[in-house]
């Protein structure tokens, strides 16, 4: 099978398409490249914690896989491609800790069903990846593991609640990820590490079941997404998604169309949101991409109309609004008979103090205590946002912000007071300002890299679409950003 490979090779550079063609072409094995991967983590993983454990079956599901193939079975597109998976996504009868205390023995009962789509695509899991205390943080520090640290500079964040993901990503420890996004759980990771990183349409694939227990108690605002090294690679849980939870809202796609249209794509663009401006090492990276795309051009005609300018919406408002639903839905967790109080008290001890005082903090308590008409009030507010954007998207195809307003944080700064170039601000207010109310409007949402600030951390862009037009949207930056990855 494997007679083609006449020098060792460097899997960890290559693209998770490059490696999924060279599995079905039968240049190297599933198993050759599980070892290789898991090799990988073993030589590197303790400086980082990016994973937390490894899966004792990988291997042997790397040769079931490369036996079927031997024997001439059809078998997915993905099938044999290994990849880590964030330690959030229950899965049957493996470990799923949350990175949490009270989950540190606990094997899940069922499989979440975004985790049963990967399962029957025969991927290949490594192990689990690194997530702060309940996956609630924009760092990676948890109550079971050490905490894991920037891939590049350990006295920093590599960002969360899929810190580990996009650790282990940058890392070379897997070619592929899948992410969960409520308040940035996704873009911020890929935003600190340097990584790709989407954030699907809210409601397309199940959220609900994410969790230990496969029975999550977020019924709104969060979301799923792959993670990859390279943007192209995203599209290939798209491709899986779109077969296995078909959804009578999403666009009509086609690929074909997608990339041979000569019409210029209208990109609105922002430098800041939320009355929170970003530093100068943002806006320069951000001002360098937009000089870059104003200068495309396809067949001599411009590919790209650029138009500085903000959605119509109150950014500061929907921050806001973002905790209050968080923090009543976090309150659906618990029996009914349980005293609201000691809800509070228990949910503030735990959780709520790591976000640091703020507006994040102070929504989040209330929504601990609203009534259910507060809370549909909250949530009211998030729908009108989206119906606002539904008709900005109809002048604008794209809408392009950065994620954060700098680079990653000090590790030793999170849930603190922050010295940053606006002035002393709160750890939740500064890191989620571009985050919580972007989460609100429910779109299709890409992290691209954009550049390094002066001290050679990442910085990243959030590059929204309509909603339901994933695939669409995707295939539009693939083409718009291909140079970025050359």
């Amino acid at each position: 099978m494997e007679g083609k490979l006449t020098m060792p090779l460097l899997f960890h550079t290559y693209s998770a398409t490059a490696l999924i063609e060279g599995l079905q072409s039968q240049q190297w094995s599933s198993e050759t490249l599980t070892r290789y991967f898991l090799q990988r983590i073993e030589a590197i993983n303790p400086d980082l914690h990016a994973i937390h454990f490894v899966n004792p079956h990988a291997i042997a599901s790397a040769q079931a896989i490369d036996a079927r193939r031997a024997n001439g079975e059809a078998l997915p597109p993905l099938a044999g491609l290994p990849m880590t998976l964030k330690d959030a996504f229950a899965m049957a009868g493996e470990r799923t800790t949350y990175g949490f205390w009270g989950y540190k023995h606990h094997h899940s009962k069922k499989d979440a069903q975004v985790v049963s789509s990967l399962k029957h695509a025969g991927l290949i899991f490594l192990g689990r990846s690194a997530v702060p205390t309940a996956s609630f943080d924009w760092n990676c520090r948890n109550q079971l593991f050490a905490e894991c640290v920037h891939p590049e500079q350990s006295a920093y964040s590599p960002g969360g609640s899929s810190g580990g993901a996009a650790t282990a990503l940058s890392a070379g420890l897997t070619p592929l990820e899948l992410g969960s996004d409520l308040g940035g759980s996704i873009r911020y990771p890929a935003h600190c590490c340097g990584v790709y990183g989407m954030r699907l349409s809210e409601g397309w694939i199940p959220f609900s079941d994410v969790g230990p227990d496969a029975k999550g108690s977020f019924r709104h605002l969060g979301a799923c997404g792959p993670m990859a090294n390279c943007l192209a690679d995203l599209s290939l849980m798209l491709d899986l998604f779109a077969k296995d939870f078909p959804d009578s809202r999403l666009k009509p796609f086609s690929r074909a169309s997608a990339e041979s249209s000569q019409k210029p794509l209208s990109l609105a663009y922002s430098f800041d949101i939320a009355g929170m401006p970003c530093d100068p090492a943002t806006r320069s990276a951000l001002q360098a991409q937009v000089s870059r795309l104003q200068a495309l051009f396809i067949e001599g005609a411009p590919a790209v109309e650029l138009v500085e300018v903000e959605p119509p919406l109150d950014f500061v408002a929907l921050n806001h609004a973002f905790g209050e639903v968080v923090g009543y839905e976090y309150q659906q967790m618990f029996s009914s008979w349980i005293p609201a109080k000691l809800k509070q008290q228990a949910l503030d001890r735990v959780l709520f103090k790591k976000v640091g005082p703020g507006w994040m903090r102070d929504g989040l308590l209330r929504g601990l205590v609203s009534s259910e008409s507060d809370f549909l009030k909250a949530l009211a507010l998030a729908r009108s946002a989206q119906q606002e954007m539904d008709r900005f998207f109809k002048r604008f195809d794209l809408w392009m912000l950065p994620v954060s307003p700098s680079a990653t944080r000090l590790r030793s700064e999170s849930g603190k007071t922050l010295q940053t170039h606006a002035g002393e601000i709160t750890y939740s207010d500064f890191i989620g300002s571009y985050l919580c109310c972007t989460s609100m409007l429910g779109t299709p949402v890409v992290t691209v890299p954009m550049g390094r600030d002066e001290k050679q951390l990442p910085l990243g862009m959030q590059i929204h679409g309509p909603r339901f037009s994933d695939r669409h949207v995707l295939a539009q930056l693939i083409q718009l950003f291909a140079q970025n990855e050359a």
